[in-house]
């Protein structure tokens, strides 16, 4: 049975990012996303169902509070008008602020995009029908991200046997320019399954050791 929330002005707690979001964002573009509330304060609403659950604008909820705490204005409607949101403190379109807001509702937007390839799966065998929104080799090139299976922690110990003491949950810590690590994070994203470990272990298998014969010899 779905409970209805009946939020107030000041209470953002009453809402949660959606669940089982088929995007699962980007660090780069969540980085983005909180450097823009920072900086240009809230542009675009977000939509929640009555149950309080997001249906868009998940990731700024989560940046929300960083900069506004539990303080939100709540519009409860039934999507058959329009909402307009009126900047009172932009005086028009050319001012920096405005400029700001323009290029990074659109960079975000592409950039905190990532697909989950599995949540995908399970609402297309949930009979979600996603035929107006993708072509068919667009969300085939989607779905080869789950195309082989990623073993999980027991089998990596069926096929490698137990790890030693020195071996146990060993950190790799490392600093990278922002680019390699969005590249991380994007080849991490499109690895099949949900442990990092495993993950990990897949990227290192696809890895072709002879492209780096030259560097080793």
């Amino acid at each position: 049975m779905t409970t209805k929330v009946t939020p107030k002005d000041g209470q953002i707690q009453s809402f949660r990012p959606l669940q089982n979001n088929p995007n699962a964002h980007t660090q780069r573009g969540l980085g983005m996303l909180a450097a823009s509330v920072q900086e240009d304060g809230w542009v675009a609403p977000l939509t929640v169902a009555a149950d309080g659950e997001s249906l868009d604008g998940a990731a700024r909820l989560e940046v929300a509070s960083d900069k506004f705490g539990d303080d939100v204005l709540v519009v409860e409607h039934d999507g058959t008008r329009p909402i307009v949101m009126v900047r009172t403190d932009i005086p028009d379109a050319s001012v920096p602020i405005a400029k700001r807001i323009i290029y990074r509702a659109n960079r975000v937007a592409e950039v905190n995009l990532s697909w989950d390839a599995q949540q995908i799966v399970a609402d297309l065998d949930a009979e979600l029908d996603l035929s107006g929104m993708f072509y068919e080799e667009e969300l085939l090139g989607i779905l080869d991200k789950v195309a082989s299976a990623v073993p999980d922690l027991d089998d990596l110990t069926t096929q490698y046997g137990e790890p030693q003491e020195r071996d146990f949950w060993p950190f790799i810590r490392i600093q990278v320019s922002p680019d390699t690590l969005d590249y991380f994070d994007s080849l991490m994203q499109k690895a099949p399954g949900v442990d990092e470990a495993a993950k990990v272990q897949t990227l290192l298998e696809a890895v072709d050791v002879s492209l780096f014969d030259a560097g080793l010899s």
